[in-house]
């Protein structure tokens, strides 16, 4: 499956409210898109400073400058006599002819579009990270975590059994005497082991954390996210900003709404992220499990 970015999940968002339109340039620069079919003279005019504050999409481009697919930008401007499209920033090189593009209302800005995308990824829950940012040391049981730790308690801890151990074959042990301690706003969480890990061991810790932040169109998506499950996620978002801007006076897009909820609710059923169970700490007494049988030291030899 081909990256899924953010370009892609605001694109297709707008596609599915019906508030892009798509057309194809013949010149420009980096600064600019012609499109002669959307001049005043063209098949589908369109009126001065037509769609201003909505976005640009370009959707597929060819030779050298292909690199401007995938991008958008901020609509500042349209001039009907010459079906030119003015952007509020420059694009990574001129588009060549032809240039497919779609073009936004301004009903979502792309502020507003990148806001509501980010709350959207949000609200399909944390995910599951592995952090292998710390390594051990001697002389040492405490070590500081990084603020995404501070949503909840790692779901499990490990130590690469010996140092230079290779990254196609880490030889993780799973640790079991640990203690999550929690800090105050602003301050890092803690780890704290029952007892001096073996020297330059890197230490993997598995933890949930929402999606990351997201802002520039090339902005990748988590791969564990199905792309149609973030775009509906994305319209309950814009249907609901739309909704709470008309106070609910708009019975076809509370319709709409309500079709845009069930769609994701049956996405989320088809589509679930994967989890990772959180592995429970036996209690350790002696030199025996809870289960009697011979107890393995868990941080591997020193």
């Amino acid at each position: 499956m081909p990256s899924f970015t953010l370009f892609d999940l605001i694109l297709g968002a707008h596609k599915k409210l019906g508030t892009v339109r798509f057309s194809v340039s013949t010149a420009g620069t980096v600064n600019t898109l012609i499109d002669l079919a959307v001049a005043s003279t063209g098949a589908t005019p369109l009126g001065t400073d037509a769609n201003k504050n909505g976005t640009l999409f370009v959707t597929q481009s060819t030779g050298a400058s292909s690199a401007i697919a995938g991008q958008y930008r901020k609509i500042s401007g349209f001039n009907p006599g010459t079906g030119t499209w003015t952007l509020s920033s420059a694009l990574p090189s001129s588009g060549p002819n032809p240039t497919y593009y779609g073009y936004s209302t301004p009903e979502f800005p792309l502020e507003l579009a990148t806001e509501l995308a980010n709350d959207a990824l949000r609200s399909l829950g944390p995910h599951v990270f592995a952090d292998r940012s710390i390594v051990s040391s001697a002389n040492q049981t405490v070590y500081s975590l990084s603020s995404a730790f501070k949503h909840s308690p790692p779901l499990q801890v490990d130590v690469m059994t010996g140092v230079g151990t290779s990254a196609a074959d880490p030889g993780w042990v799973t640790l079991n005497e640990w203690d999550y301690q929690p800090s105050s706003a602003g301050a890092p969480a803690s780890i704290v082991f029952n007892r001096e890990l073996p020297a330059s061991r890197d230490i993997r810790i598995w933890y949930e954390d929402f999606h990351h932040r997201v802002a520039d169109s090339t902005a990748l998506i988590d791969e564990r996210i199905y792309p149609e499950l973030a775009v509906l996620a994305l319209v309950d978002k814009m249907y609901e900003y739309r909704n709470s801007l008309s106070r609910g006076a708009t019975e076809y897009d509370i319709g709409r709404w309500q079709i845009a909820q069930q769609a994701l609710a049956v996405a989320k059923a088809t589509w679930p992220i994967p989890a990772k169970r959180r592995k429970s700490k036996p209690l350790v007494l002696g030199t025996t499990s809870p289960d009697h049988l011979p107890y393995v030291r868990p941080y591997g030899p020193a």
